[in-house]
């Protein structure tokens, strides 16, 4: 489509010209009617006045009663009535060639007004379908120039060329009105998206600030009925944080939570699920392994809270929600899995393609199924390279497969950052390998300090300005290897009933990890 309302119209305005040209075979025809109707009234009478002089003349000459004169009286009567028969004739044929030039004439104009009328309809379609497309082109958030507002009126009384100049100021005006609705509106969707993010801002704040005063509550509380409410309302709290921060992402603002050290993936699994409401109902498959980068660890336990609540949400409050970890070649991937009701298979087509594109999604239609956090995960997944996608499983149900990048892994992160180390050297000899029986713990006792001697005592020789490290007591070095990292015996797990103040403990954990990881937030920053 053209960028300009003149280039749209450059070629189909041209048949405006065409709208208004003369029909210049009526005006021929109008001449020669003319010209026949003149004729017609003036050659009889000139014939009959010729005639009449002339037998005035002989009359006049006095020899009436001649032969030659009544000769030429008959001559002059024959003359006359063959005139006036000529001319009554010559009307007849007139009047008969003008009532068919004047059908002729009709007709054509009849078949010119309609070629006139058709071109003006072609007009107008052509300006409606450019004017669609407009409204497509800027519907997608591209521009285009406006038009220009003079348009010279024709000179001329044409009432078609006047009417195809009418529409073709209005089509410029609906043109020009499109463009300024589109830039007032993009306009103030930018300001009204900062709105909601400093909005957010402020809420995740202020969450933050709920979340800190109530671990100082929890430290002071013993009563257990009023620990298990505290409990209650921090949870809530926390899911309450993780709403603002969807909000600051569809505004497309970066995490204000920063972790500076890759963190294992066990405590991202854990941070997501204690994001979710019906927490109880997950469960992390073992093994996990690996750890994530620091940067996107914030991202990917919002990620994955997201698509544990939709799977709590969308799947039966008596089964539970399974997560599974895998390394691959592409990467890491994190598998949630519910035992819904699954997704059909239309839906599920338009909601891998949200996730692939958060253009194409339906704001008003993912409100109404209850789906607006997959918005978030699509946002989050851009940013940070990850392919998130939803697929039907055996038990009917539904599963998130999340593949994380290599470039987010943080063992490899790690272990590019960090320079070799030399081993330590033993002061002692090791002994045998032999198994022996683990000596009890050894209680630390503080050593006294070392006297202070000057560097240049006579005690020390020159350059001798430290002493050399005593050896270091290394842990488990008496044991077999078989014995060393030997898991402690599992005991058994028996089903209890839910203990609040555990996922307390927990969170608080947690949260003093962030504290000591991650610069602390600025709690009046947003205000």
């Amino acid at each position: 489509m053209p960028d300009s309302f003149e280039s749209a119209a450059g070629a189909e305005y041209q048949d405006v010209r065409r709208i208004g040209r003369p029909a210049t075979r009526g005006m021929h025809r109008k001449s020669e009617i003319r010209a026949l109707h003149l004729s017609i009234s003036v050659l009889p009478t000139a014939i009959v006045a010729v005639l009449g002089f002339a037998a005035a003349a002989v009359l006049y000459s006095g020899d009436a009663a001649s032969q030659g004169a009544r000769l030429v009286l008959a001559t002059a009567a024959f003359g006359v009535a063959i005139t006036l028969g000529a001319a009554i004739l010559a009307a007849d044929v007139a009047t008969r060639r003008m009532h068919r030039q004047r059908t002729e004439s009709a007709v054509h104009d009849q078949e010119n007004a309609q070629r006139r009328l058709g071109e003006l309809g072609l007009l107008v379609a052509r300006g409606q379908r450019d004017l669609q497309r407009l409204a497509e082109r800027l519907g997608t958030g591209e521009t285009a120039a406006p038009s220009r507002k003079d348009f010279p009126a024709p000179d001329t009384a044409d009432p078609y060329l006047r009417l195809a100049h009418e529409l073709r100021k209005a089509q410029s005006a609906a043109w020009n009105a499109m463009i300024g609705a589109a830039s007032r509106e993009a306009g103030g969707g930018s300001q009204r998206v900062a709105v909601f993010v400093n909005l957010a801002r402020r809420m995740q704040s202020l969450s933050h600030r709920a979340i800190l005063g109530l671990d100082e509550l929890e430290n002071q509380v013993e009563d257990p009925d009023l620990l298990k409410g505290l409990f209650r309302v921090d949870h809530l709290s926390t899911r309450m944080r993780r709403q603002a921060e969807s909000l600051a992402v569809i505004g497309g603002a970066a995490p204000r939570r920063r972790w500076t050290r890759p963190v294992t993936l066990y405590e991202v699994l854990r941070s997501a699920i204690a994001e979710v409401e019906h927490y109880k109902r997950v469960k992390v498959v073992p093994p996990v392994d690996g750890s994530l980068h620091g940067g996107a660890v914030a991202d990917i336990v919002h990620l994955l809270a997201e698509l544990i609540e939709n799977a709590t949400k969308f799947s039966p409050p008596h089964t539970q929600v399974l997560i599974r970890f895998e390394r691959v070649t592409a990467g890491m991937v994190i598998e949630v899995e519910d035992r819904g009701l699954g997704i059909p298979r239309g839906d599920q087509r338009r909601l891998n393609e949200l996730l692939t594109d958060t253009e194409r999604a339906d704001t008003e239609e993912l409100l109404k199924d209850g789906r607006i956090g997959l918005v978030v995960v699509s946002a989050l997944a851009r940013r940070h390279k990850v392919r998130v996608q939803l697929q039907g499983n055996v038990y009917g149900g539904t599963q998130a497969i999340v593949v994380v990048p290599e470039e987010l892994d943080g063992m490899e992160a790690e272990a590019a950052e960090t320079p070799p180390r030399a081993e330590p050297v033993n002061a002692v000899a090791a002994p045998p390998d032999v198994s022996l029986p683990a000596p009890p713990p050894a209680v630390s006792v503080p050593a006294p300090p070392p006297a202070r001697v000057s560097g240049s005592g006579p005690g020390l020789p020159d350059g001798a300005g430290e002493r050399p490290p005593l050896p270091q007591r290394q842990a488990q070095a008496s044991l077999a290897p078989e014995l060393a990292n030997a898991p402690a015996p599992q005991q058994d797990v028996q089903d209890v009933e839910h203990d609040p103040g555990f996922m307390a403990a927990f969170q608080q954990g947690l949260r003093r990890a962030d504290e000591d990881d991650a610069p602390a937030d600025d709690p009046d920053s947003a205000n």
